[in-house]
């Protein structure tokens, strides 16, 4: 079991008010060569997506210009997965992020991994949690990974081959031992 808590409405600046984050680039506002977050997928170049898709679109990043995307392809098996290796100071016990879910009709998951274990997962029986609002913060509890050591956080994701495509959107990740407000 993991801690998991889901809350809405909070600061459109979660990055700025999580200054001390061992996540480099949480916001993924590198999308081309980015050089802490190694990405995959099995049909897309990258998992790092740009807000490209217009103000009216209800794929855009929770802040900033860019964010993760896992799945949105309909007719076809869908994999991917972003990781980075961070060093978790001890005073630092929380994961935060900000995701939603959009489609609900193709089954698939989104997880997050510390090092091998699951920390959160995701599916696609969840849509009603994370949609149609607008992004939802996560948080889990990490004080276990606390220890000053490097660690290798992940997201990943599988969507299968459904009528209609399914989306896990990230954005905003960092670890604190300080509250967002």
């Amino acid at each position: 079991d993991y801690a998991l808590y889901v809350t809405a409405g909070c600061s459109e600046t979660a990055l700025d008010n999580c200054p001390d984050s061992p996540v480099m680039d949480g916001g993924f506002e590198v999308i081309v060569n980015n050089p802490w977050w190694e990405t995959y997928s099995d049909n897309f170049d990258t998992v790092l997506y740009g807000e490209f898709m217009g103000e009216s679109s209800v794929t855009v990043p929770y802040q900033g210009n860019a964010f993760l995307w896992f799945g949105g392809i309909a007719g076809t098996e869908e994999s991917g997965y972003a990781r980075q290796r961070v060093v978790i100071p001890e005073s630092h016990g929380e994961l935060r992020f900000f995701m939603k879910v959009q489609g609900g009709l193709t089954p698939g998951w989104m997880r997050v991994i510390l090092d091998d274990d699951l920390l959160f997962e995701v599916t696609h029986e969840d849509v009603d949690l994370y949609w149609p609002a607008r992004y939802k913060q996560v948080t889990l509890d990490i004080s276990a990974y606390a220890d000053g050591e490097e660690h290798l956080l992940g997201f990943e994701s599988l969507t299968a081959a459904g009528d209609s495509a399914l989306n896990f959107l990230v954005d905003a990740v960092c670890i604190t031992g300080e509250p967002i407000p």
